[in-house]
């Protein structure tokens, strides 16, 4: 007898699905399985992923990593359902709990071309608990962890109620991370320039950190100084009296050549301890490569101290696993004490007074920004739900925000209008001279109030010979812009030649067709006919800062009641440095979205806020249907 077939074929939208959507399905069913105290099997796992990503691994839909990653994202949805409970109890018995749970799970013998370049080796269970515990993390601390991975360290940083802050390279597990951490902000940058790259007010009081030890992006070959590079820049932005906790390769410690590469020039520098870590520690990650564990307080000693050094090694410890006695490798709890026993306590923590904008100092090399970095608000959909249903495991922290219950953005300065005096232009041209550029200021307007621009900008000298036309449009900004310099004279000038031909409408009358792609001239008598407003054409070169010009424009509009704008621009990963220019002016993140977010065809409900997207995204259409755009 032939099998009954479905009248609805699925995979094709499972297929469409988010990568982490469906991953993060798998890992709910296998933290299910280990909250039951049960074993995975290869068998049961490949047919959930084959359910969750709509195909085989043979035939491409998902790989063995994938499944890894699952396997740690449930150990993060299980300690968040379980809380603070899971790490109370004896030494001993956290650490047998966290042996058990690590040896449910299955061995990772499969590696992909991304976890061996970006040498993806999370931590261990049991070593996580244990960095924790290094860091004695108090319910104000701020947390980060650089290379954050599938979110170990942060989850148990989490549960002992700390904020925590994530940054993670690799897209896919961006992606898991921000689905496992609703509300947090998760960035995506080359941790090895992580000082460079986070927001200047933000000095987090504990890192607990476990990066790459000798691979960097887009560099093939081994970089010795790799990690040098990841833990250097972790301490500089470690706030004054915070502690960092480093799981490294054993032969990162004082004296060598690549410690004192990452503490070079560096006076408020105490290492605590520095611990051997057994490479068995490893086992189930697929390796036994030995490890060191290193707790450096950034304070000033009055005099040199010598770390403590220890010796950690993985002993049997006897357990029951589905009923069975049986045997496996955890860490000597009494070793573990002693370890703990030796640490001082933190320092007491002043937290350094942040500046309106204070933003960190950036090199040309630094400004490739490499992937689209600060989390957008979520959006509430069926798995998050489910999730929430079945797993009790967000509690405390924040839940998901949708669209229709964002807070409208309310500057704290009242909006003024921007003042100017008129210049005459000149009735003779004046005559070229004998440079072919010269310097560029305004010609036409001399704005109350404003800075010059912190760089020299110039043009040709053709184009300084052509004086602008009169204007009369005065843009509302809040006074800090104009008197703070946060949009320069020159930078102000735009945003009043845009306002100026916003404010004026084409001659003629159009009709627009239903599918918006399509416009003809038509008479006014014409019911339907539109009006077009003139648009503005920004032409400027490096160095002027078009993006805090365009910022400037929007918050123009948005102040006089215009508060909703579509930004597009060549690459999704320039949306970190639109939210950059429009907190600048006084904005918040969350005000501008990605389209990206959002399925073709689905209505977009926002009574504010700024769209971005590109112009490939707006190029891409849904088979039989046309774009509705009324929402937008």
């Amino acid at each position: 007898m032939e099998q009954q077939l479905s009248l609805f074929d699925t995979s094709a939208v499972i297929k469409a699905r988010p990568y982490e959507v469906n991953l993060v399905e798998v890992a709910q069913k296998i933290s299910e399985r280990f909250w039951a105290s049960r074993k995975l099997h290869a068998n049961q796992v490949r047919t959930w992923m084959h359910t969750a990503f709509g195909g085989s691994d043979a035939e491409g839909s998902w790989s063995w990593k994938d499944v890894y990653e699952a396997q740690e994202a449930a150990f993060v949805l299980l300690c968040a359902k379980l809380g603070k409970t899971f790490l109370q109890g004896s030494t001993a018995d956290v650490l047998n709990k966290l042996a058990v749970l690590k040896n449910l799970g299955l061995t990772q013998t499969k590696r992909s071309e991304e976890s061996i370049a970006l040498q993806q080796f999370s931590t261990p269970f049991e070593l996580g608990y244990l960095a924790i515990k290094c860091a004695q993390i108090e319910p104000t601390d701020v947390v980060l962890e650089p290379s954050a991975g599938t979110g170990i360290l942060a989850r148990l940083a989490e549960v002992q109620g700390a904020t925590v802050v994530l940054n993670e390279l690799s897209k896919h597990r961006t992606a898991i991370l921000r689905k496992l951490f609703p509300g947090r902000t998760v960035y995506s940058f080359n941790a090895e320039q992580i000082n460079d790259y986070l927001p200047g007010g933000l000095c987090p009081t504990v890192v607990v950190m476990n990066p790459p030890f000798s691979a960097s992006p887009n560099i093939d070959r081994r970089n010795s100084f790799a990690l040098s590079n990841h833990v250097r820049s972790a301490f500089q932005r470690l706030a004054p009296g915070g502690r960092l906790v480093l799981i490294s390769a054993h032969w990162f410690y004082p004296g060598r050549k690549e410690w004192q590469e990452a503490f070079r020039g560096l006076t408020d520098v105490r290492v605590c301890l520095t611990a051997w870590v057994d490479g068995r520690a490893y086992a189930k990650h697929g390796t036994s490569m030995e490890t060191r564990l290193t707790v450096v307080d950034k304070i000033v000693s009055p005099e040199e101290v010598k770390p403590t050094h220890f010796n950690l090694e993985q002993k049997l410890a006897a357990v029951r696993i589905e009923g069975k006695a049986t045997q496996v490798r955890s860490f000597n709890a009494h070793e573990v004490e002693r370890l703990l026993a030796s640490l001082p306590a933190r320092a007491v923590q002043e937290p350094p007074p942040v500046k309106p904008h204070q933003g960190s100092k950036v090199t040309k090399r630094q400004k490739a920004k490499d992937r689209r970095n600060k989390q957008t608000p979520l959006k509430e959909d069926r798995l998050q739900q489910s999730l929430t249903e079945s797993l009790p495991l967000w509690t405390g922290i924040s839940a998901l925000q949708s669209e229709k219950d964002r807070t409208p953005t309310e500057f704290t300065q009242r909006p003024v209008p921007v003042t100017y005096d008129l210049r005459e232009a000149e009735e003779e041209a004046k005559p070229l001279g004998e440079t072919l550029y010269e310097v560029y200021q305004p010609q036409r307007i001399a704005i109350h109030g404003a800075l010059p621009h912190p760089t020299t900008l110039c043009e040709s000298a053709a184009l300084s010979s052509v004086k602008p036309p009169a204007v009369s449009y005065q843009p509302t900004l809040p006074p800090s812009v104009v008197e703070k310099g946060l949009l320069s004279e020159v930078q102000l000038e735009s945003v009043i030649y845009a306002g100026e031909a916003h404010s004026h409408l084409l001659r003629g009358f159009y009709l627009v067709s239903e599918t918006f792609d399509k416009v003809e001239v038509t008479s006014s008598e014409n019911p339907d006919a539109v009006l077009f407003r003139r648009g503005w054409f920004l032409g400027d070169g490096t160095g002027t800062g078009k993006g805090r010009q365009v910022a400037g424009v929007i918050l123009d509009n948005w102040n006089n009641g215009r508060t909703k704008a579509l930004w597009i621009s060549k690459s999704d990963k320039l949306i970190e440095d639109a939210r950059r220019d429009w907190i600048a002016l006084g904005g918040k993140d969350t005000d501008i979205l990605s389209l990206s977010r959002y399925k073709l065809g689905e209505e977009i409900v926002l009574s504010q806020g700024i769209l971005f997207t590109t112009y490939a995204t707006l190029r891409g259409s849904k088979p039989g249907k046309n774009p509705d755009c009324s929402n937008s």
